[in-house]
């Protein structure tokens, strides 16, 4: 049986093969491809405490986090930075800088209210289907990483963005980074927004040219004007950090001083490119230290539902206004029965009208605290776990045991 050939002397069948064969492979390159450009998914959920105030950990935060710069010039030509170039570069990274206010009430340790905050800066990274994706540093949104701030309970929280385009935004949720690691991700929906690709690069040196970008706040008497601040310099060292878990980082030193209120914003390259997160300052050398760009993204970042907020590894609920809370995380109201959280003990004095009462040595029935035969004979102490306690004037006693101010 003879088999065709063709002019070549080739069978046909071979040349079908090789063309299947360089069809599949290169349908396996392309597939890896775009699955080596998927990010992951970037919501953990607290499995060990209060797994119910946690948000559904299938609910993934979208994170097409900053695409990475494929070459140094993707922006602009390789000739030196022109003029014009410069102006449209300061303006793609000026369009990326958001305001961050941050408004907490809560109480003191000793139970008083309290009412605080402070703003710093964020940069948008991401938008997708109406919602915008902003970094900020956490202690702008966490009066618990703040030192600044007293922040012993809290019982609400406000976080608000505002635009270039002077419109102000809810912040719909935040997401913290592991590792307690300064850095946090803001959702905000908007109905329209100009989409602002920014690029990232990690690929820097000491020596190269940098620029910072945020809102630094003026110390003036009620704090109430601020400052866009774009600033020049130089990075003068790359730093590793590390964490008290292990967890290591680079961080940026540069002289390109920034002010308290610029936490947060960006810290960007010649080209426009984002390589870090202002996020502290060295006043003693007035120098600004940024979290490395590619320190942030990771596959761990947790959150908590809106009725709660983290401290620690730990979702802990907001209590009332008129709930305290406690080392173990509950929220406690104000005791003010007799007997609180106890069955009452019953004396069975036939001397007293009330016969449950006990007759004490002042000629009056009292109401039995500790045992059949013991009242509380300050008339204004409570009867606690069998204890006669007695809070001081102005603060009441909690069903936790203590004395705070309401």
């Amino acid at each position: 049986m003879s088999k065709r050939i063709d002019d070549d002397g080739v069978p046909i069948g071979y040349w079908i093969a090789l063309l299947v064969g360089i069809i599949v492979f290169s349908t396996l390159i392309i597939g890896l491809i775009v699955n080596s450009n998927k990010e992951p998914n970037v919501i953990t959920s607290n499995t060990d405490f209060n797994t119910d105030l946690i948000n559904n950990p299938n609910n993934n935060l979208n994170n097409d986090i900053l695409s990475n710069n494929p070459s140094s010039n993707n922006l602009l030509t390789d000739s030196p930075i022109s003029e014009n170039n410069r102006d449209e570069i300061i303006k793609k990274m000026k369009d990326s800088i958001v305001w961050v206010k941050y408004e907490v009430t809560g109480k003191n340790q000793d139970g008083s209210y309290l009412e605080t905050g402070g703003s710093g800066s964020g940069v948008i990274f991401n938008y997708t289907e109406n919602k915008l994706s902003i970094y900020t540093n956490r202690h702008v949104i966490d009066c618990k990483f703040n030192t600044e701030m007293d922040c012993y309970q809290r019982l609400s929280e406000k976080i608000s963005v505002r635009l270039q385009d002077g419109t102000i935004y809810p912040v719909e949720r935040v997401v913290f980074a592991p590792h307690n690691l300064d850095i946090a991700i803001l959702e905000v929906y908007v109905s329209d927004y100009e989409n602002n690709t920014l690029y990232v690069n990690n690929d820097i040196n000491i020596g190269d040219k940098v620029t910072a970008i945020g809102y630094p706040s003026y110390s003036t008497p009620n704090n109430d004007v601020l400052e866009f601040s774009i600033a020049d310099g130089t990075i003068n060292n790359i730093k590793d950090l590390l964490m008290n878990d292990g967890f290591a980082f680079n961080s940026i030193v540069s002289d390109v001083y920034t002010y308290f209120g610029s936490s947060g914003g960006g810290l960007f390259d010649n080209e426009g490119n984002l390589v870090g997160i202002n996020t502290w300052i060295n006043t003693e050398n007035k120098e600004s230290i940024a979290i490395k760009i590619n320190a942030i993204n990771g596959s761990s970042w947790s959150y908590c539902g809106k009725d709660s907020y983290m401290v620690g590894d730990y979702c802990i609920n907001y209590c009332n206004r008129d709930e305290i809370l406690d080392t173990d995380n509950g929220c406690y109201k104000i005791c003010d029965s007799f007997y609180c959280g106890m069955n009452p003990i019953i004396a069975n004095d036939s001397r007293c009208k009330n016969t449950s009462n006990i007759l004490g040595n002042d000629g009056y029935c009292h109401q039995p605290c500790g045992s059949v035969n013991q009242y509380c004979s300050d008339s204004t102490s409570i009867c606690y776990k069998n204890n006669c306690v007695s809070c001081s004037s102005n603060t009441y006693l909690y069903k936790n045991g203590t004395c705070r101010v309401y």
